[in-house]
């Protein structure tokens, strides 16, 4: 008798051979019915995988480079925490790596150049779009809207965000005197969120002058340099454009003797974990970190899987899967009391 082909098996069974070698592997991704029948028809033929020459044409290696500028603080953590939940049920390890320097860009460049992982999920302000498209694998890109063929990206509507965050104070408290601090100047999410800013301004006809924008670069640090900055000329009200720089905010203006929440508001964005405890409570839009992380996983997942669903949650697509998307994810005002607003409960 001839000796079957996978492919055979596979078209047979009615469907890819990669289906097939997952059933043979026993991963998690095939489903019992699909499984039995692959089984069965390797029965019926006295199919016997050839392991050796799976393994020197698969090249999988089962790991996805998840590439941060740091993992510490809570932005991070909820990206990890998401891409975690969502590769560790699929069988799949997380190689972390940093872009804090060109040295590190270089590592994990080399590392996705050489294909020494299966994918990468990227999030680089300083990354080169044309370096990119050249990589021959499946790539998301967080905060950026960049897409070719072989790579998406998740990003956050943050101009709409800062744009209702805006249009809050203003209309709401009626604030004509307002100071935005800006995160890095490479950074997609920082210049949204100044371009939504700027949107309500311009709507509301206010004046901001120059030295009521003031660079950040997203850290406490940063944060604790505005006030410094400040003192000797209190705005109304602050909008930090994200939550570790309000913080650091408050803690300058508090060693200097001004009382946030008093006599001058702030606002951040983000709606990090301890927004809500510490004093006075955090107004900030909320955007969903953790579903980024959860939604970068499951679009690598289906890249390498073909289109299939990941691990029983149904991924919907803009267009083919062998080309990129864009998936942009929505925001929300969340109002405590560091706005100069009176919650009987926190928060709305």
């Amino acid at each position: 008798m001839k000796k079957i082909t996978i492919s055979e098996i596979a078209k047979m069974a009615n469907v890819s051979k990669s289906t097939v070698s997952r059933a043979i592997n026993g991963s998690s991704r095939v489903s019992d019915e699909t499984r039995k029948k692959v089984m069965s028809l390797m029965r019926a033929y006295d199919f016997v995988p050839d392991t050796r020459a799976r393994t020197l044409s698969s090249r999988k290696t089962n790991t996805i480079a998840l590439v941060l500028p740091g993992v510490s603080g809570p932005y991070y953590g909820e990206i990890i925490n998401g891409v975690e939940e969502i590769l560790m049920k699929n069988n799949y390890f997380i190689l972390f790596m940093g872009c804090e320097d060109d040295e590190s860009r270089k590592r994990y460049l080399n590392a996705i150049e050489g294909k020494r992982v299966d994918g990468a999920i990227i999030l680089d302000w300083q990354l080169s779009p044309t370096r990119l498209k050249r990589v021959d694998m499946p790539l998301v890109l967080i905060d950026s809207d960049l897409t070719s063929e072989s790579i998406s990206s998740i990003s956050i509507d943050n101009a709409s965000g800062s744009y209702d965050m805006a249009n809050h104070l203003i209309k709401t408290h009626g604030y004509t005197d307002i100071c935005f601090v800006t995160g890095p100047a490479e950074s997609y999410d920082s210049n949204q969120r100044l371009s939504g800013f700027m949107r309500a301004v311009k709507e509301s006809d206010l004046k901001i002058g120059e030295n009521r924008i003031i660079n950040g670069d997203f850290t406490f640090e940063s944060g604790r340099k505005v006030a410094e900055k400040i003192l000797d000329n209190l705005p109304q009200v602050i909008f930090a454009s994200n939550d570790e720089m309000a913080l650091g905010v408050m803690e300058g203006l508090k060693e200097n003797g001004v009382i946030p929440g008093k006599d001058v508001f702030i606002v951040g964005f983000d709606d990090a974990l301890w927004t809500k405890f510490i004093d006075p409570p955090l107004t900030t839009v909320r955007q969903p970190i953790k579903e980024i992380g959860r939604i970068s996983a499951m679009r690598i997942l289906d890249s390498l899987e073909s289109g299939k669903n990941t691990d029983g949650i149904n991924v919907k697509h803009d267009v083919n899967v062998k080309h990129g998307i864009n998936v942009k994810l929505g925001t929300q005002l969340i109002i405590r009391q560091s706005c100069g607003c009176q919650t009987k409960k926190g928060e709305i």
